[in-house]
């Protein structure tokens, strides 16, 4: 495997742990929200987030690499403890949790893109995951807007 590649890979599996970690955030967060439309859109996004985790795995394996694990690193605990704490309060403090997470994970999409390394077909996949992940943002903005 050249540099790049591997290079490449180890990005790809950042993104996969901020992945892995929102998929667990989502989870939580449906799980205790009362406002059911906003739970079975979370839903329909959290399924989004698992096919985003197996096709991030995907190109991991593609560049020779191993996948990450599916579960929480420490970031992840983290997240889903300040997501717990906010949303002790109601459906808003959980939504701004969500919308805080969403935040770092489109903050990685923006760091990977700005690597040089990365291929165009990859880069392009990766892209199209971004704009995914930016419809989540979106939704959440949005729902955190109409529950004030």
């Amino acid at each position: 495997m050249n540099v790049y590649a591997k290079d490449t890979a180890e990005a790809l599996k950042q993104l996969t742990h901020y992945e892995i970690d929102k998929s667990f955030i989502l989870d939580h967060a449906i799980r205790n929200l009362e406002h059911t439309e906003t739970k079975v859109r979370l839903s329909a996004f959290k399924a989004e987030s698992e096919n985003i985790i197996r096709e991030l795995c995907d190109l991991i394996e593609e560049l020779g690499e191993k996948p990450p694990s599916h579960e929480k690193d420490f970031k992840g605990y983290f997240m889903q403890g300040y997501a717990v704490m906010r949303g002790l309060a109601s459906d808003h403090g959980t939504l701004q949790a969500l919308d805080t997470n969403q935040k770092l994970v489109l903050d990685a999409y923006k760091k990977t893109l700005q690597q040089k390394s990365i291929e165009e077909a990859i880069r392009s996949n990766i892209q199209k995951l971004q704009k995914q992940n930016e419809e989540l943002y979106d939704y959440i903005s949005q729902q955190i807007k109409i529950l004030k």
